[in-house]
């Protein structure tokens, strides 16, 4: 899955992104549903979720289960 923003090269998941693919238009939904499927997320500026690509396809694809307390590598 690719992100709706072009300047996005680190494969990240904007909380608008993440609203738009799972159908959520508020943040507090969105946030209680990634934690009920386990994807890992951390908050930007102004309290904005984001996750990449990679944790969610771990999640998808029935890899080793994320934790809350896994932490996301950013490069």
């Amino acid at each position: 899955m690719q992100s709706t923003q072009t300047s996005n090269p680190q494969h990240l998941l904007s909380e608008d992104d993440l609203k738009n693919w799972l159908g959520f238009s508020r943040r507090l939904d969105l946030e209680r549903h990634l934690q009920n499927i386990r994807i890992p997320y951390v908050y930007g500026k102004g309290g904005r979720i984001c996750t990449t690509i990679a944790a969610v396809d771990k999640v998808l694809i029935g890899g080793k289960e994320s934790t809350p307390s896994e932490e996301i590598e950013f490069i």
